[in-house]
């Protein structure tokens, strides 16, 4: 029962003022029940990956079929354009542009099928992720992925093309929200010691979304019956309703009480422990004042936090812009596409681990900071290599590690930075701004001038090297439960002594550094 006492407090006292990350810690670096919530958790990237790149395979005309056409009249050959052979085997498939008579007059009704996926995004992550702080992580996550796996089945029997779209439009509504939720879950299920090697699983598992496709591509002919693959892991979610718990975290910072015994209860029996609740207690006296449920406007009554959000939304901008850029053009990089396809994809993987490397000796600024230079370098660099060779092949894969670096530390920091209280309002709010950038990647090639192309994206990536620098280090620190316990980081206390950025609201976590000096 929750009325118990320990050492002379009610066990009420004791757990409301839990601080989770030191609840997890003492389950070790990851409990056998916390890492069976991770490895649930982990569907989201798989089914994502999945969703996006697929249409790299189904949603294209092979070159051969639509020639371009030579200045002078004479043939050319386009470095890029599959050999007769491979085409062969690709006219072996049945694809979205012969499934719905699409040709080279308006091919370009294919780049609307990432796009609406891509806009989807946009619409309501923002409103999943702010039920998710309000209302908790669990239904959230499981009501959006189930909602995906539908879509995605409606997908793959869309009798008509603007169907199909509608269908991917739905579909990308609430792929973004399990992301985003997902995401934030795999951080609260784990103690802070495990979060660098997230970086390396995360990464693995959304490849096998990749992989997973691409294989899968080389035997199913049929683009509806790969399309229906996806559906196959969804329907398996369902016994998430009774094995998928809610985030300690939340449970946690909204006083919870019974529901959180409940989860000590069972993590303790799963992993044969017992918990001290005495030394488990939140150092900070914020604690002790009364939990409000925030809403989306107290994103933006504290100056400091709102200025990381404009950062933050920025930067995940450019990284989606640069990511889903690489990918989706992927099969565009070698003379046989499924090369350039596996290649874009296996990249991720030694990217994935330099991440947890990284992340495990260094900060999490300093990572992100770094990553984004390494990509802005070799984008730059770019523009004095022509497409279709082998240095504009390498530089391209090296621009892609540098993203995966940048995705595996971007969103820890930020995960790390927002309190528990506004963490999913905050990420979904980045996240679905940051889908701009993926919303605008299937038409970069609008674009006809190359290097214009080039030096848009290195020059967008070259601002979010600055903004990442304003970031506080979230590394080894607890997480921030409301508000007053965010820390602004150097940038924002140098604005505060050299200028008039409100002082009203400093954090609980900046006047115990002040202090401790």
């Amino acid at each position: 029962m929750v009325h118990k006492s320990f050492g002379g407090r009610s066990s009420i006292s004791l757990l409301e003022n839990l601080d989770a990350d030191k609840v997890l810690l003492q389950f070790g670096k990851c409990g056998s029940y916390q890492l069976l919530i991770y490895i649930m958790s982990l569907i989201c990237f798989y089914m994502f990956s999945y969703l996006t790149t697929i249409i790299s395979l189904i949603g294209e005309i092979p070159a051969d079929k639509c020639p371009p056409t030579p200045l002078n009249g004479s043939t050319t050959t386009n470095l890029l354009s599959p050999s007769n052979s491979t085409n062969n085997y690709y006219d072996k498939h049945i694809s979205l542009a012969d499934e719905f008579g699409i040709n080279c007059e308006n091919k370009y009704l294919l780049d609307h099928a990432s796009g609406a996926f891509m806009f989807g995004n946009l619409v309501a992550s923002t409103i999943a992720t702010y039920l998710a702080d309000r209302y908790g992580r669990r239904m959230t996550f499981l009501l959006s992925l189930w909602f995906t796996t539908a879509m995605s089945f409606a997908c793959a029997y869309s009798p008509t093309y603007s169907l199909f779209l509608v269908f991917r439009f739905l579909s990308g509504t609430s792929g973004q929200a399990i992301l985003i939720v997902g995401y934030v879950v795999t951080v609260e299920s784990v103690a802070t010691s495990f979060r660098s090697i997230q970086a390396l699983i995360n990464s693995l598992v959304w490849v096998l979304g990749i992989f997973v496709v691409g294989i899968l591509y080389q035997f199913i002919l049929n683009w509806r019956y790969l399309y229906l693959c996806v559906v196959f892991p969804g329907l398996f979610t369902l016994s998430y309703y009774w094995a998928f718990p809610e985030s300690l975290h939340w449970l946690i910072t909204n006083k919870e009480t019974e529901k959180v015994q409940k989860y000590l209860n069972l993590s303790q029996y799963v992993n044969r422990t017992k918990v001290n609740l005495e030394e488990c207690q939140n150092d900070s006296n914020q604690t002790n004042k009364i939990r409000v449920k925030r809403n989306f406007l107290d994103l933006f009554k504290k100056p400091s936090f709102a200025f990381h959000l404009i950062l933050n939304c920025y930067i995940f901008v450019v990284l989606n812009f640069v990511y889903w850029v690489l990918t989706l053009h992927s099969v565009d990089m070698h003379e046989n596409r499924m090369v350039g396809f596996f290649l874009s994809a296996a990249v991720e993987i030694p990217a994935g681990i330099i991440a947890m490397l990284l992340l495990m000796i260094f900060g999490r600024r300093t990572v992100t900071f770094l990553s984004i230079s390494g990509q802005t370098i070799s984008l730059g660099l770019t523009i004095l290599t022509p497409r279709g060779t082998t240095p504009f092949l390498i530089l391209s894969l090296i621009a892609k590690i540098m993203n995966t670096i940048a995705w595996a530390s971007a969103p820890l920091l930020l995960s790390e930075m927002a309190p528990t209280t506004v963490r999913n309002m905050s990420y979904g709010l980045i996240s679905t701004v940051g889908e701009i950038g993926s919303s605008l990647a299937p038409y970069l090639n609008r674009i006809e001038d190359e290097n214009m192309q080039k030096g848009i994206i290195a020059l967008m990536s070259v601002v979010a090297i600055i903004f990442s620098m304003m970031a506080p280090e979230t590394f080894g620190k607890s997480l921030p439960q409301d508000l007053d316990d965010f820390d602004a980081g150097p940038f924002v206390a140098f604005l505060r002594k050299f200028s008039r950025f409100p002082k009203t609201q400093i954090s609980s976590t900046e006047i115990q550094k002040s202090n401790c000096k």
